[in-house]
């Protein structure tokens, strides 16, 4: 039988390398050319997984890896964190957010986009799951109590899931989605926090829709047994008020 997550880990390793190697040296520049080589070194997986030629379990590995070698201080330095905390404010309930204004090295739009989020103490990026997209976060500053869940399915007034992760997330840490695994996140600031998000969307352009989110209610879900929950699906005024 063959194993599949030897495969995928061997095919990370092998993408993981080679990206590495041509990007040999980039980060011992300025700050600045370190962050655009960072999101330059991003944009090769996103396309990638856009085109179906690696898996979303690689792209995972790839960001964590390209995030894993920056320093917070120095991507705050770069995008101008101060200034842009300001602009951006907290929102009353849930987050505020603020879109990076950056390109490829020809010029042309990354796959994904750049987010900034800002979220207040207590506040949260409520519990929610995905369709046709995919995402990242990087704590910037900050710590969250974040909770993850695998998605089961979707039905029409709810979804199922399993818990996956329950854990604090600090500045500096990398915290991303999977499909189905992971899919669902739910981040709660401890204190005021800010991440740089990574979002791809319309992975499937044959889909409905460019991307779906599903605003669940984790803390009212039915025990159906083997750890899988029914989680009731919320519109956003509720969702807000509830979680965020």
């Amino acid at each position: 039988m063959i194993d599949r997550r030897a495969l995928l880990t061997q095919a990370a390793a092998t993408f993981i390398a080679s990206l590495s190697a041509s990007r040999a040296g980039a980060l011992q520049g300025p700050v600045e050319d370190a962050f655009t080589n960072a999101l330059r070194d991003v944009d090769p997986f996103c396309s990638q997984l856009r085109s179906d030629t690696i898996s979303v379990e690689v792209w995972r590995d790839g960001l964590a890896h390209v995030f894993g070698s920056l320093d917070p201080d120095d991507i705050r330095q770069a995008i101008d964190f101060e200034r842009l905390a300001a602009r951006t404010g907290f929102a009353e309930r849930g987050v505020a957010t603020t879109g990076i204004s950056i390109s490829s090295e020809n010029g042309q739009r990354f796959a994904f986009f750049p987010k900034f989020f800002a979220v207040g103490r207590g506040r949260a990026i409520i519990p929610h799951g995905h369709a046709n997209m995919i995402s990242a976060h990087y704590t910037l500053r900050g710590r969250f109590h974040l909770r993850q869940f695998d998605r089961i399915s979707i039905e029409h007034d709810a979804l199922l899931i399993r818990p996956s992760i329950d854990r604090v997330i600090n500045e500096g840490e990398l915290a991303s989605i999977g499909d189905p695994d992971d899919n669902i996140h739910w981040f709660v600031a401890e204190e005021d926090s800010f991440t740089l998000d990574i979002i791809l969307t319309n992975l499937d352009a044959g889909a409905p829709s460019a991307f779906d989110i599903f605003n669940i209610d984790p803390m009212d879900a039915t025990d159906l047994g083997q750890d899988v929950w029914r989680a009731p699906r919320l519109p956003v005024p509720e969702a807000l008020a509830k979680y965020g």
